[in-house]
């Protein structure tokens, strides 16, 4: 159970850094400078 709860915390991460990075990405780059 434990190795199950750090495997789809670890999948949940990568895929709101993922989504982070896309929306980042969309976004113009001086908006955050």
């Amino acid at each position: 159970a434990l190795y199950d709860r750090i495997l789809s915390a670890k999948t949940n991460a990568t895929s709101a850094e993922r989504k982070w990075r896309s929306a980042k990405d969309t976004n113009p780059p001086d908006q955050y400078a």
